[in-house]
């Protein structure tokens, strides 16, 4: 009787505390309106850094192929530009967040990005990119 007693509020504690990453639809319309730009690129090769609150990240270089919604100066190694990706590896430990978005190198995609502190980010982690 113990073991099923603490074998049902283990369950419970589990049930209670674990959290899931879900993603319901956004229209493609709906994103751009709360975004900010557009990036049409190739996907370079990528690098991590930490953020001053602690945050790691992934910075993702592409070739520009086509921009809209933001400015040239902006654009600060035009022809390439830089997205950030919360999630990465730094230290040697992997820091993974569910939902962020994998390239290929040669990948050729359409992002939505949306400008924030540190510089542009894919907006709403996977859903913000398009092949």
């Amino acid at each position: 009787m113990k073991l099923l007693a603490s074998f049902f509020g283990t369950f419970l504690f589990l049930i209670l505390h674990t959290e899931a990453t879900s993603y319901r639809p956004v229209s493609l319309e709906m994103q751009l309106k709360s975004a900010g730009a557009v990036v049409h690129g190739v996907y370079l090769g990528k690098s991590y850094r930490r953020l001053p609150d602690g945050e790691v990240i992934t910075v993702a270089r592409f070739a520009l192929k086509r921009v809209a919604g933001i400015s040239v100066h902006e654009l600060a190694n035009h022809p390439e530009f830089s997205v950030l990706i919360s999630g990465g590896q730094w230290q040697g430990v992997v820091h993974q967040v569910f939902g962020a978005p994998e390239f290929m190198r040669g990948e050729e995609s359409v992002l939505i990005v949306k400008k924030g502190n540190f510089g542009h980010w894919i907006y709403n982690h996977c859903l913000g990119k398009y092949r």
